[in-house]
């Protein structure tokens, strides 16, 4: 007979302050995202095909930025709701613009001097695409390549508080399960009638970040945490994920319908289950590795990296600038930049702008918020 579930205590950081290990998840996703684009830059070493499929996998670190991004957002307006009653869209919407649109104005701004220099060459569907955060729907330039996944991360967060604003938080789980089965359905769709190109379009993609945000409404249920905890808190969890998203790269290899089918729904799936493991532990190899300060000051500087890595990590380059490792840290070096000088002043605005609200969260906390990113 399976013995009843014992409920397990809430962790003291879902209701408020910093969620621990999360930024250095961050610096986990980035150095994936730095890895594979390494990968076909000049100058970097011979590897095998088994390590360089290894590397190419990397590219699940965009996902983990999905899930950490759909999980926090939706933590950070569950604990405002819990506090004041109701989520402060315009509020909102001021953050993200605050912490993302002035490092993006800056890098549109070079990439700008650069055509007018004659060293990069955009075209206006480029610029066009670059401006409305719609790089997803087409194929662009390879300085605006990473762009992508950035577009669908704006359009989440234009859509999902508003959703969770009238529906109200009681419905985030049903919502979140509703945009998994949506993209899947329009996924399988749109691969039947012969449609090709949209693996990167926001109603394809978006079951990525619902899983964080899924995530995100369960563990608020006290089942479905004692759930979760009873599953992710044995000493196994963390290597059979990983071996379980080895697999799920191996198996998308092998079929490209399960690739487009259904290898993105459960591999976030895994993401979240693996980001909820590592965030409840309090202790341990993962937590020591997850909250090592390079780890977790990559974890910080994630945004700056992602945004400006693509400009120096191109693909069979032979520019100084562009030769590996010398690309990563000029990559490295621009992101500490854009962080000091243009990123830091933005953020103690928002913080001010955040204190003057009816909220009593710490600013600690807000000042993670301002950090999830990408992507």
């Amino acid at each position: 007979m399976t013995p009843p579930l014992q409920a397990t205590s809430a962790p003291t950081w879902l209701d408020r302050g910093r969620i621990p290990s999360l930024d250095g998840l961050r610096g986990v996703a980035i150095l994936l995202v730095l890895a594979t684009h390494s990968r076909i830059t000049t100058g970097f070493p011979p590897v095998g095909s088994f390590v360089d499929h290894i590397l190419h996998s990397g590219r699940l670190g965009v996902d983990l930025f999905f899930v950490i991004s759909g999980f926090l957002i939706t933590t950070l307006m569950l604990r405002e709701f819990d506090r004041s009653g109701f989520i402060n869209v315009r509020q909102f919407y001021v953050r993200r613009f605050l912490r993302i649109v002035p490092a993006y104005a800056i890098f549109l701004l070079l990439l700008a001097m650069l055509q007018v220099a004659g060293l990069t060459a955009l075209t206006n569907r480029d610029w066009m695409s670059a401006l409305t955060y719609t790089v997803n729907f087409h194929s662009p330039s390879w300085e605006l390549g990473h762009v992508w996944s950035l577009s669908i991360e704006e359009h989440f967060y234009l859509l999902w508080p508003i959703l969770v604003a009238f529906y109200k938080p009681s419905s985030i789980v049903t919502m979140s399960l509703a945009a998994i089965v949506s993209c899947f359905t329009i996924r399988s769709g749109l691969y039947l009638a012969g449609v090709g190109g949209f693996a990167k379009w926001t109603f394809s993609r978006l079951d990525v970040i619902a899983m964080g945000c899924l995530l995100a409404g369960l563990v608020r249920q006290r089942t479905w945490r004692t759930r979760l905890d009873r599953c992710c808190r044995t000493p196994w969890a963390v290597p059979l994920l990983l071996s379980m998203l080895v697999s799920l790269q191996a198996m998308a290899l092998l079929s490209y319908r399960f690739r487009i089918a259904l290898l993105f729904p459960l591999r976030a799936a895994v993401l979240s289950l693996l980001l909820w493991t590592v965030i409840i532990r309090e202790r341990g190899i993962t937590n020591r590795l997850l909250n090592n300060r390079v780890l977790v000051e990559m974890g910080i500087l994630s945004y700056s990296l992602y945004l400006w890595q693509q400009m120096f990590l191109y693909p069979h380059a032979t520019g100084w600038l562009r030769l590996f490792p010398l690309n990563i840290a000029c990559a490295c070096l621009a992101a500490f930049a854009s962080y000091r000088l243009v990123e830091t002043p933005f953020l103690r605005l928002k913080q001010r702008y955040s204190s003057s609200a009816k909220s009593h969260e710490p600013r600690l906390q807000m000042e993670q918020m301002a950090r999830e990113t990408p992507s």
